[in-house]
């Protein structure tokens, strides 16, 4: 379902796009719902633009692991992350569940995320029921801390139910963080990591 004002954003924006003397897009996708403007260019065969994909400077990875394994008390050798608001729609549950199944040793499942509210309530419910004692839940933590948690951790896990660009991903990339991530948005053509289809895949 498309409002009033999404339908008129879309019939302008094919005529806007040729007034530009350059765009600059962030991925190469033509998909027609989630990156309409790169499909509208490829359309009509508009030549002046380029793809200039996200990025992350470069720090003090061991400095970061020291600092934040130090601060947030983890001790498993391994260390899962994955960043993203509590909801249904980011579906961290799926995560949660790919980890229990998974029966990993030594390592840890940490989720960065907003306030905590009903969504993270059912996750807590989860962990208590199946006792996964290596897993932890932190919410409004400082960016210094969400930074250094991505150059601490081995892998970063994604199991939202819809993205465009995802910027967590772009981010762990930048950390040379490798990702498991379900099949949305441009994902796919991201390097440096797995597609997953379902829970047991993942």
């Amino acid at each position: 379902y498309l409002s009033w004002s999404r339908i008129k954003y879309r019939l302008q924006l094919k005529y806007l796009l040729g007034r530009f003397d350059h765009i600059v897009f962030l991925s190469d996708k033509k998909d027609k719902n989630r990156f309409y403007d790169f499909y509208l260019v490829h359309k009509f065969n508009l030549s002046s633009f380029s793809i200039i994909p996200n990025g992350s400077k470069i720090i003090d990875k061991k400095l970061c692991e020291l600092n934040f394994r130090l601060k947030f008390k983890i001790r498993t050798k391994y260390l899962i992350l994955s960043v993203s608001q509590y909801s249904k729609l980011k579906n961290q549950l799926m995560s949660l569940i790919a980890f229990k199944n998974s029966k990993l040793n030594d390592t840890t499942l940490l989720f960065i995320g907003q306030n905590k509210n009903k969504y993270t309530n059912m996750l807590k419910k989860y962990i208590r029921k199946n006792k996964l004692n290596n897993t932890i839940l932190l919410d409004n933590i400082m960016q210094k801390d969400i930074t250094n948690a991505y150059h601490s951790a081995d892998l970063f896990l994604s199991s939202s139910h819809t993205e465009t660009q995802p910027i967590v991903l772009l981010d762990a990339m930048g950390a040379g963080l490798p990702f498991i991530s379900s099949n949305v948005g441009c994902v796919d053509a991201f390097k440096g990591g797995l597609i997953s289809n379902n829970v047991d895949h993942m």
